[in-house]
């Protein structure tokens, strides 16, 4: 069989496109191997099921195909395909519990959970502060019955929807530490912040914002950590 040949400019063109598909099929499998191994890293040190993990490579082979890895560090896109998958499978991680084992800056986890969200069109489910509250719970030692009166208490906040807007895990301190009040097993502001990891500040200020719109009795705190409250029942107030 003849054909027309072709010139040597057009067979120059053609042996670089076919060494550009090679060379680019030979990064990508590397840069899929390197990020298993650092999602297989991170859900160990998260204490994940496997179930999650494979979600998130699923995830990070899908940004992957579509070519959304390039210019963002494999880190970053791993450590929010995990974060995507937590909340996909409802298992309350929040960005900074990622950013701390990822080793990753909380705006450029941000920036990537976007990118799969918007580019992917994936939808995580949002993340349940009632399981943020059993979380703190286990963390502060506190028991089940301030537990059970925090839940209490983050029905009403939803039902007025104080929770719009706020994150689900400042809400759940918040109401951890309204419940403690009320039970007599207080917890100080530092000790409720470090276990939602935010600040004694933003504790405050979302307590002040729940205790004033659900008239919860009064409750006066003083600035610091080791303030003490004092709470006084008001019987003709629902809380």
């Amino acid at each position: 069989i003849s054909g027309k040949s072709l010139s040597p400019s057009t067979i120059a063109r053609m042996n670089r496109l076919r060494w550009l598909n090679r060379r680019t099929g030979r990064s990508e499998a590397r840069n899929l191997r390197d990020a298993i191994f650092e999602l297989k890293r991170i859900a160990s040190q998260l204490g994940i099921s496997e179930d999650i993990t494979e979600t998130a490579a699923i995830y990070y082979r899908r940004a992957l195909k579509a070519k959304l890895i390039r210019g963002r560090s494999i880190d970053s896109m791993t450590a929010s395909a995990i974060y995507i998958a937590c909340r996909t499978h409802n298992v309350p991680k929040t960005l900074k519990d990622i950013c701390t084992t990822g080793k990753v800056d909380r705006k450029e986890l941000a920036r990537c959970v976007r990118v799969y969200i918007v580019e992917l069109g994936i939808k995580p489910t949002p993340i349940d502060p009632a399981q943020l509250v059993s979380r703190l719970g286990a963390e502060l030692k506190i028991t089940m019955h301030t537990q059970n009166r925090a839940i209490e208490i983050l029905k009403t906040v939803r039902e007025y929807k104080l929770d719009v807007g706020k994150n689900p895990m400042s809400i759940a301190a918040a109401v951890i530490y309204i419940a403690g009040i009320q039970t007599g097993e207080r917890r100080t502001q530092q000790q409720v912040a470090e276990a939602a990891k935010t600040t004694p500040v933003t504790l405050r200020n979302r307590f002040k914002e729940l205790v004033k719109a659900l008239e919860i009795g009064q409750v006066t705190v003083k600035r610091g950590a080791a303030a003490t409250p004092v709470y006084v029942r008001d019987p003709y107030k629902k809380f």
